[in-house]
Formats: structure tokens, sequence, C-alpha cells
């Protein structure tokens, strides 16, 4: 596989190279394999956008050095065509700038991304009205055990999603993860009130964890983010 338009999505866990397939599926390469595939000489891109929410490694610099001006690099200065309402425009991130473009401009939406971090973002008419940042999952487990003498360190995987904790592990899964679920829960039955006819996008990675069951219909796209920024690409080339 070689040329085509690819996004390298550097985030703060993981980076990801991926591209859009004329069937509507994206092909996905993750860490490893997407340095691997990068690699390859004979695979040279039409154009890769850069969005770097994290540090680029020594390998993708190179690789970026290789393929030349292909690689565009993403700055929130480049969608400053987007309305907004956030202050300062340049410190919002990039994620969150993909995730509004990705919804459209079409009526109101909640964009909920369940990563590193959970961010909750309203999207009126098209206008990035704010949010909210929090900890995500995986985080939140990290914190406790961090920040105190005795709790231990608990995976994400082994976390208990319950509404009462009768263990500590199963007080922590209790507190990180369905603590989180009726956060961002709550943060939609306030925006409703606001907005009768909100809707509700759900992507990130512990967004199947989350298991959000909202009094909206949630349309659950896990490349959604991917989507953004390729319709930021494109508005870059063109």
């Amino acid at each position: 596989m070689s040329g085509g338009r690819w996004v390298l999505d550097v985030g703060n866990t993981r980076t990801k190279l991926a591209s859009p397939l004329a069937d509507g599926t994206w092909t996905v390469f993750e860490d490893a394999e997407a340095v691997a595939f990068a690699s390859r000489t004979s695979f040279e891109p039409e154009a890769v956008l850069v969005a770097a929410s994290g540090s680029i490694s020594d390998a993708w610099t190179e690789i970026c050095g290789r393929w030349g001006r292909k690689c565009v690099r993403l700055n929130p200065e480049d969608a400053a065509f987007f309305p907004r309402t956030y202050t300062p425009w340049e410190a919002l991130g990039l994620d969150r700038i993909a995730n509004a473009m990705a919804v459209g401009a079409e009526g109101t939406w909640a964009v909920i991304d369940a990563g590193t971090c959970i961010t909750c973002d309203l999207i009126d008419a098209g206008c990035f009205r704010g949010g909210s940042i929090a900890p995500g999952l995986a985080m939140r487990l990290q914190a406790m055990h961090t920040g105190t003498a005795r709790l231990p360190l608990l995976r994400l995987e082994e976390a208990e999603d319950c509404t009462l904790g009768t263990s500590t592990s199963g007080s922590m899964g209790c507190g990180a993860v369905h603590g989180a679920r009726l956060e961002v829960e709550g943060r939609i039955a306030a925006w409703k009130a606001t907005f009768p006819g909100l809707r509700v996008a759900l992507t990130g990675g512990d967004a199947e964890r989350l298991a959000l069951s909202p009094p909206v219909p949630i349309f659950a796209d896990p490349m959604l983010t991917f989507r953004g920024y390729f319709l930021l690409l494109n508005r870059m080339l063109s």
C-alpha cells in the first residue's frame, strides 16, 4: 500500500497512522507497527497530516524528515476558520478541534472522547462552545495509587465496574469507572436541559468501557477524530 493521504496522530500514550479506504473503512497502524510500515522505502504518501498532542519520537522525526513537504504539521491556527468561543483558541487541543470538525455544522452535539483524559465538548451549529477536561479511567486509578500510601496500583482491566464496591479494588473501580460514567452522563443531562435537540458523539479508546446510557441517542464512532483530521487535511491542501 502506498500513496494516498494519511493522518499521523501522536497522542499521549499511543501513536497511530491512518488513512480512509474507498469503502468507508480505515487502514490503521499503531505504535511499532506504524513505524515499521512508514519506514518502508516503497511507501510514498501523497500527504500526511501530523497532529501531535504528545512528543514526537526520534523514529517519527526521521520518517517525517524523509517525507519532507509531504508532511503537514497541524497547529490550532490552521483551524482558525472554525467558529469558537474558547479562549485562548491556541490552547485548544488538536483532537478536540478534529472532533468538532467531524460532527459538522448542523445541530447541537456533545462530543465525548474517552482517552487518556475524558473530554466533553459542546458544538452548537458548528461553533465550538467549550467543554470539560477530566482524568481518564486509567489516570484516575493511577492517581489514587500515587496520591495515597496504601491504595494499590490497579490496572484498568482489573477495575470492577460496579455501583457499590465491597472491597478496596471494587471501591476503586466504582469510583474510577462508575464515577466517570455518572460525571459524563450528568454533564450531558445538564447540556440537554439547555439544548433539547442535543445529540451525543462518543469516541476514544475507553469509550466502550465507559458504557454511557444517557437519555439521548449515542452516535459511537471510534474513528471520529481521524475523520476530523482528514477533513482538516483536505481543507489545508485545497
